[in-house]
């Protein structure tokens, strides 16, 4: 509104000259009315002088003025308009523009979050059996050990209360029998597929909180998080009944059994002291104890625990050779080929499949060592 405010100013301003200018212009050519004035002296004779006046020239030039303004402010209002409607269509194709843009970047955004998800996830999961990996055990650890700690803190901060063992992770190590005769005899095709179906079955069996994970090559680590109990030794002889009861399915026309032995530790190891043995120290005895229930004939459990009665200071170095601690009190194995555990688990129903007749790989494999 600036600029047309100017310019209506500017255009009276040129009216107001043009008037002007105009009525001694109209006075100069027009027609005048003759005024007759006697002059003369006293006692002379008085002789007629004609003086000119223009007739009507102000209300003819007022009439042209208003007409050339009222064109002047219709041409500069018409200017306006069209500057206007011109703003207004290129705000309004920048809004377009800006709103596109916007929805562009949006949807690049969600892509980039998408591709960032994938990549997560795939940089967790292993590939072939669609378990956890290694790199997700470490990066989600720190929370079940904080909270644990968090637990472990509470209980004993209140009337000297000791801390609840379910408040603690169980690491199963388990590890197929015979794996690379299952490659040799039928390929890595066939043993892919021995690792797939493995890594479904286990996590049929566990809790939707506990973890499976690759460990590498034919071992899973299970993270059994909060277990009551005895439910640690249940779950390693569900799992190792139901292993060596499962068809294995490597094409249309076979099916194959195996067997798996299992390790098994709890973090922390030492109630009250979580902080005694990392969770790793506590992998590596899982480990242990893994290729203890092997060299006892495989197809079997064996887990290491502290000794609830042994109350003398532990130092970390004890724990480097675990048959010595368990010589001196501090640490005790159960196993399942120890008759006086029982590997008892809940009965469960189980439909029977319709496979075709199964090749006994562990009887192979025994008949040939």
């Amino acid at each position: 509104m600036n600029g047309l405010a100017k310019a209506c100013t500017l255009a009276a301003w040129s009216a107001w000259v043009f008037l002007a200018g105009g009525a001694s212009i109209y006075a100069a050519n027009k027609g005048v009315r003759p005024l007759p004035i006697e002059t003369g002296g006293l006692g002379e004779e008085a002789s007629p002088v004609a003086v000119s006046f223009p007739v009507n020239w102000l209300i003819d030039y007022s009439n042209q003025i208003i007409g050339v303004l009222m064109i002047t402010l219709s041409v500069l209002l018409l200017l306006y308009m069209r500057q206007q409607f011109l703003y207004m269509r290129q705000q309004k194709l920048h809004d377009q523009r800006t709103h596109q843009l916007e929805n562009l970047v949006a949807a690049r955004t969600q892509e980039l979050e998408r591709a960032n998800a994938d990549l997560k996830r795939l940089s967790i999961t292993d590939p072939l059996t669609g378990a956890k990996n290694r790199r997700f055990v470490e990066f989600s650890i720190s929370e079940d050990l904080a909270r644990i700690r968090r637990s472990a803190q509470e209980a004993t901060s209140e009337w000297g209360a000791v801390q609840d063992e379910s408040s603690s992770i169980s690491f199963l190590m388990v590890d197929i029998d015979f794996f690379k005769l299952v490659n040799d005899r039928y390929g890595h095709a066939a043993g892919d597929q021995v690792l797939r179906q493995m890594s479904a079955l286990f996590a049929s069996m566990v809790r939707e909180s506990d973890t499976i994970v690759r460990w590498g090559g034919e071992e899973f680590l299970i993270i059994a998080r909060n277990p009551k109990a005895n439910d640690t030794t249940i779950l390693a002889e569900r799992l190792r009944k139901r292993v060596a009861s499962y068809p294995f399915v490597i094409s249309e026309q076979q099916a194959i059994r195996v067997t798996c032995s299992i390790g098994f530790a709890s973090w922390p190891f030492f109630l009250g002291e979580p902080d005694l043995l990392g969770w790793e120290a506590v992998v590596s005895l899982a480990d242990r104890s893994l290729y203890k229930a092997k060299d006892n004939g495989r197809n079997a459990w064996c887990g290491i625990v502290a000794h609830p009665g042994y109350k003398a200071p532990v130092t970390p170095e004890v724990m480097n050779d675990p048959d010595a601690a368990e010589k001196k009190g501090i640490v005790a194995y159960q196993a399942s080929y120890d008759a006086a555990v029982d590997t008892t688990p809940p009965a469960q129903a189980e439909k029977p499949l319709d496979l075709p007749p199964r090749s006994d790989l562990v009887q192979d494999a025994v008949n040939h060592a």
